[in-house]
């Protein structure tokens, strides 16, 4: 016997819970309208993507500083290298060897250890042709990863976003930091960032969200807002609309995340730095089922 009974997937289960759990007689019309295109919008999906629950996590460390590379991965055996740094030059007995030619600095023992089981690579020499020595244009071709002699406005990750996320929920991927990498930069914008998940909220939801929707006005006609898409284009969209959702969508991820940073401690112990703390609430995340597929910090 067929039944016409629309099928769910587990996400959307979650999210009419999620969404649905909050409605009242007292919640405004604005936020029921946006509630109501939110579950449309995942109805609409009937295949979704796999999340970070159900296949592997990307996690990307940014190194924004100026790294010294060659006493990070170092050619020991190189006599270029010992001319080249006579004084700056670890001597080989202290490089943790990976062959009979490169080896690591010997404060990176974890990365060494992780090698040794399968569990890293090294990719070297990766460059481009006849560099202009700019921080900032050298950084650019590393998020959009395209030729030196191209530029783009979607980065490396934000084409596998339009690619594979369409109808994804905002919080496939989540950067730590103070700004959103230039790498998500995508046709349709996608992903959360946050300093730290306690700091990733409204102080009165209901209030600001009211003051960013401007529900004075909610019955007004409305104008409309001209948002960039990452491939150059511009899209123009109604103002009201996109404020609701973009609000609604900012406190279910930042309710989901709290709650699960709230209860779940990673396995082990993380520095007491910057770093370590971002991956340590990476790795809450991730232990706690939150459904991301990539996760970017910086150092």
């Amino acid at each position: 016997m067929k039944s016409n009974a629309p099928l769910y997937t587990r996400r959307s289960f979650l999210r009419s819970g999620l969404l649905g759990g909050a409605v009242t007689c007292t919640t405004p019309a604005f936020l029921l309208s946006t509630m109501n295109a939110l579950h449309a919008a995942t109805r609409d999906s009937a295949i979704q993507g796999v999340t970070g629950k159900d296949g592997p996590v990307l996690v990307v460390v940014q190194l924004s500083g100026g790294n010294d590379g060659l006493n990070t991965v170092i050619p020991y055996t190189n006599d270029h290298y010992r001319k080249a740094r006579p004084n700056l030059g670890l001597p080989v007995k202290e490089v943790l060897r990976l062959t009979d030619e490169i080896g690591l600095h010997p404060a990176m023992t974890g990365v060494h250890a992780l090698f040794k089981d399968g569990m890293a690579a090294l990719v070297q020499g990766v460059g481009y042709p006849n560099p202009n020595r700019s921080h900032f244009r050298s950084m650019e071709i590393w998020h959009t990863a395209v030729d030196a002699n191209r530029t783009s406005n979607r980065g490396w990750i934000g084409r596998y976003f339009d690619n594979t996320c369409k109808g994804c929920d905002p919080s496939v991927a989540i950067s730590i930091g103070k700004e959103t990498p230039q790498a998500f930069a995508a046709d349709v914008p996608v992903g959360i960032c946050f300093q730290t998940a306690e700091r990733y909220r409204f102080d009165d939801p209901m209030e600001d969200i009211h003051a960013m929707a401007g529900e004075d006005n909610a019955d007004a006609a409305g104008g409309s807002i001209t948002t960039l898409r990452g491939g150059g284009g511009t899209e123009q969209v109604n103002a009201l609309d996109f404020i609701e959702r973009t609000a609604m969508q900012a406190q279910v991820s930042s309710d989901q995340i709290r709650e699960i940073t709230g209860r779940y401690q990673p396995g082990t112990d993380f520095p007491n730095s910057a770093l370590g703390r971002d991956l340590g609430t990476i790795a809450q995340l991730i232990g706690g089922g939150m459904p991301t597929r990539i996760y970017y910090a910086s150092l």
